[in-house]
């Protein structure tokens, strides 16, 4: 099943978290704590968590809080995964990662060994409504300087083939009623690409500030996901898709 065109583009960036090894004594023995290494996932508003949730199998307890943020637990294609919202904006997302890193360590048995960033962005040059980009270097200052992403998880997104689907549809962008149908609106009349590879840019467009979310601010800046995990839940569940009724 293609990826729903409502999620226009797609941005993801990975960063690899070495760790540095100094030289000890031969009899050394370390205390290894036991720990489980999952990749994060973020996406930065309701709509683009939802499409993320769409795919994750939840653990038996998912929901993990920290610092008031939300952190679901579960696997992507078997691969184990925490998934979070950021909210809007650089200053949300360095927020938001920086709770994640401080939260799952292995003290607590579960730390991250990756980051990803998964939503919607504006296209350029190469780039149309409804394709997939994954870069291979960002630059958060218009190009000044660039940071490259991990070149294994690249490489791994080198080998990738997908089926887009070339259908927009609309939900329920305000959420101010609930089980609305999915409205089929306009084809494309092409078909989406995936690009891998180029460069990718973001800035702070809020002036240094974190941008508030609103209550009830539907699919774009609402606090959590619209279809979010409850925490008490006791079976590993998957998030299915909204179908048309026809």
């Amino acid at each position: 099943m293609g990826a729903p065109l409502r999620h226009c583009l797609l941005v993801a960036a990975a960063l690899s978290l070495g760790c540095g090894v100094a030289a000890a004594d031969p009899g050394y023995v370390a205390n290894v704590i036991p720990c489980e290494q999952r990749t994060l996932v973020l996406s930065a508003f309701p709509a683009e968590a939802d499409a993320v949730l769409a795919h994750t199998a939840l653990d038996a307890n998912p929901v993990v809080v920290a610092d008031r943020r939300r952190y679901y637990l579960g696997s992507i294609s078997g691969k184990k995964v925490i998934v979070a919202m950021t909210g809007i904006g650089l200053v949300n997302a360095t927020n938001t990662t920086e709770t994640a890193f401080a939260r799952f360590t292995c003290a607590s048995s579960i730390a991250i060994a990756a980051v990803m960033f998964s939503g919607v962005a504006g296209g350029a040059g190469r780039t149309s409504i409804g394709d997939v980009a994954i870069p291979a270097r960002w630059t958060l200052d218009n190009g000044a300087t660039f940071r490259g992403v991990d070149p294994g998880m690249l490489a791994t997104a080198q080998t990738l083939s997908v089926v887009l689907d070339n259908i927009n549809t609309l939900g329920n962008p305000v959420c101010l009623c609930r089980n609305v149908p999915v409205v089929r609106l306009n084809h494309l009349g092409r078909q989406p690409q995936l690009f891998v590879g180029g460069d990718g840019s973001s800035s702070d467009k809020n002036n240094g500030q974190a941008f508030p979310c609103i209550p009830n601010g539907g699919s774009v800046f609402a606090a959590n996901p619209v279809v979010h995990p409850i925490a008490h839940l006791a079976i590993p569940v998957t998030f299915s898709r909204r179908r048309d009724p026809g």
